[in-house]
């Protein structure tokens, strides 16, 4: 049996949030060490947010995230985004996922 990677959860699948205990993959997408609102909301809801918002800090596949799989459902995107609003910092899913 190959030895479990350092850092990993016991009985960790592989993917999942337990290889990134720290949310490190959000702060290499993102650039921000924290965000204060995660919003998951169906794409076809989220026009006028976007032309309200204008222009994102940051975006990144979905399915970059450990553990997350690219939503399958039509309509859905493989998309989160990071917008800075006021200070605080905002992730928004375009799609949903299940693990």
């Amino acid at each position: 049996m190959s030895p479990k990677p350092t850092g990993v959860t016991a009985g960790a699948h592989p993917g999942t949030w337990d290889e990134d205990p720290t949310a490190a993959s959000i702060l290499l997408a993102t650039g921000r060490p924290r965000h204060d609102l995660l919003v998951v909301a169906e794409p076809a809801l989220l026009a006028e947010l976007d032309a309200a918002w204008g222009r994102l800090a940051a975006r990144v596949r979905l399915s970059f995230l450990p553990g997350v799989s690219a939503p399958q459902v039509p309509g859905q995107e493989d998309l989160l985004t990071s917008h800075d609003r006021g200070g605080l910092g905002v992730l928004v899913a375009r799609g949903r996922t299940c693990l």
